[in-house]
């Protein structure tokens, strides 16, 4: 009889542990002298938080009783309930495994893992980690990932563009990729490509001279400077860019001057 008791007793003990589910103590805030249950965050249907007056030790009653839950969610109830994933994700659906809360993210710094964690989706950190955005990549362990002009903007929180081997962000006038009908300059050749080179006479390509073609300054012409330069005049000439069928007219008035 007393062994049947004593299991009994065993069973009733074990059965009370296995269902009973009082949160942990967290914190919340209130005025002096409010009760838990006033100043902390409605709980979800079937839960209450205990009545205590000191905010530091608010919990809730009986976590079991709100097994499932899909409003009044907050930091709150996670971190009473769900210790391990202590914090609510943006859509307020579930309790997340992030280091710090999602909605209340004072000065904290987001990292790329907790990013998606908290939007419930592959999102990355910005460049200042103050900010989750949609990227093709990480922002700040791009890897193999080449950038695009959406993706530099969104990273950098400022127009940039990608460079034209889209390795890298650049600061040009327009898309080093995607020109359109923007003229092209030397300082945006130079940026685009992170080495010196220069816009041809055309604005319409970018060339390895020795020096600009639009701005020659005091350098003198030199024949591959001339093919890259000018398509239209590749022939040097009297230190000139000429076309072949000039550089014909000239040598041959060379040749009559020396005749006469």
């Amino acid at each position: 009889m007393k062994l049947k008791i004593k299991i009994c007793l065993i069973y009733f003990v074990l059965t009370e542990s296995a269902f009973a589910a009082q949160g942990s103590q967290v914190t919340c805030v209130g005025n002096s002298g409010q009760p838990c249950n006033v100043a902390c965050p409605s709980p979800p249907g079937g839960c209450t938080w205990n009545t205590s007056t000191t905010l530091t030790s608010c919990q809730i009653n009986e976590c079991s009783y709100c097994p499932s839950f899909t409003s009044n969610t907050s930091d709150q109830f996670c971190s009473s309930c769900t210790p391990a994933t202590p914090f609510i994700n943006f859509q307020n659906t579930v309790c997340v495994a992030s280091k710090y809360s999602c909605i209340n993210r004072q000065n904290n710094p987001w990292p790329d893992t907790y990013c998606s964690t908290c939007y419930g989706k592959t999102m990355y950190d910005n460049i200042a980690a103050s900010s989750c955005i949609s990227s093709t990549g990480s922002c700040t362990s791009r890897g193999y990932t080449l950038w695009n002009d959406s993706d530099c903007t969104a990273c950098n929180g400022k127009t940039l563009y990608s460079s034209s081997s889209e390795s890298s962000c650049v600061a040009s006038v327009t898309s080093c990729v995607k020109r359109g009908t923007t003229p092209l300059t030397d300082d945006d050749y130079n940026t685009c490509n992170g080495k010196t080179m220069y816009v041809n006479s055309d604005q319409t390509s970018c060339v390895a001279t020795t020096a600009s073609c639009l701005s020659r300054g005091s350098a003198n012409w030199i024949s591959d400077n001339c093919k890259l330069c000018n398509p239209n005049t590749p022939k040097l000439a009297n230190g000139q860019c000429v076309a072949n069928s000039g550089l014909i007219v000239i040598s041959l008035l060379i040749f009559i001057s020396l005749l006469i």
